[in-house]
């Protein structure tokens, strides 16, 4: 073997081992943390440099000894296969990490969601409380006044009544009175005190009669006052049980920070999870009949562009990370 072959077949150790090396160092990388996704992201920089040190070490060769070009293009694959078998470990660690953050992330939202539902739900509630509390309380208020009014309605009947008997008792007194001093005039007397007796009953009667009226007309009014209110509150009743509990959209930002070099992204596309319902969505003129076949490609294209406002019966949309590297300057050792 010739010093230069010798020198070769060492170099090729020397890559092989430093190949091997960023493997085994894959191998043990797991992402977990904000920092252990940059530390990851740094890593797929050398990988990347290692890959391309390997193809700028052998394609040279492979141009100027064509006669071992199969020979030489095995080891060189031989050898790539461990630092692009790191870059897929890596990157697997990296998309699990970026699913997790995902999932965290949407769940966040979902909770904040039922948070702001709940909330306005307990607000509708307390309004609808209150309003009850309010018609109770009127009501309480109409009564006690018209129990007033009813009170004092029998009282002014009283004090007619004790009026008219003392009225009684003066015009008999003054009847005997006037019987001993003039008999003569007695019957006269006796009439005309009958008549005006007739006379204070007939005022007092009508007198009643115009209380009584005034009563009526007041229990009335405060009757179409109490209907007025208790349809008012029967259609704010309606009003607030037909109008719907609605919670404002909540939206976590993304916690995933991106290195420089590393791009991550959510790709959309669109799934068939049910054939029937999209049949007959196409029948009813909700969906295109370019779905039909599926055309995968048209649903997704459909999915990156409205993402999860997409409403199609019988399509569910997903979306899954893309993550990719750049290659970092400068060789490794």
């Amino acid at each position: 073997m010739s010093k230069g072959t010798t020198l070769e077949v060492t170099e090729h150790r020397v890559v092989r081992k430093q190949a091997a090396l960023i493997l085994e160092q894959a191998r043990e990388i797991r992402v977990t943390s904000q920092k252990s996704w940059g530390d990851a992201g740094e890593f797929l920089k050398d990988v990347k440099t290692a890959i391309k040190k390997v193809e700028d070490r052998f394609n040279p060769e492979l141009k100027k000894l064509r006669s071992a070009a199969k020979e030489i293009t095995n080891i060189k694959n031989e050898i790539l296969a461990l630092p692009r078998e790191a870059e897929e470990l890596v990157k697997a660690e990296m998309r699990k990490f970026a699913e997790a953050q995902r999932k965290k992330r949407e769940a966040e939202e979902e909770r904040l969601r039922l948070e702001a539902e709940e909330k306005a739900r307990k607000e509708r509630e307390e309004e609808r409380r209150k309003l009850e509390e309010d018609r109770e309380r009127e009501r309480k208020e109409h009564e006690a006044k018209m129990a007033k009014l009813r009170a004092q309605q029998e009282e002014e009947r009283k004090a007619r009544e004790a009026e008219e008997k003392r009225e009684a008792a003066k015009r008999e007194k003054e009847e005997a009175a006037l019987k001993k001093r003039r008999d003569a005039e007695a019957k006269k007397e006796k009439v005309r005190l009958e008549k005006e007796r007739k006379i204070a009953e007939k005022k007092a009667a009508e007198e009643q009669a115009a209380a009584d009226e005034e009563a009526r007309l007041e229990e009335e009014r405060l009757k179409a006052e109490e209907e007025k209110r208790e349809k008012a509150a029967a259609a704010e009743r309606e009003r607030l049980e037909k109008e719907p509990v609605v919670a404002e959209p909540v939206t976590v930002k993304r916690h995933v920070k991106l290195h420089d070099g590393i791009t991550s992204r959510q790709i959309w596309y669109g799934e068939v999870t049910d054939k029937d319902a999209l049949l007959r969505a196409i029948v009813a003129g909700e969906a295109s009949a370019d779905l039909l076949i599926p055309n995968q490609a048209l649903i997704d294209e459909k999915a990156t562009e409205y993402k999860r406002k997409l409403e199609i019966p019988g399509i569910e949309v997903k979306s899954r990370e893309a993550v990719g590297a750049a290659t970092r300057k400068g060789d490794f050792s």
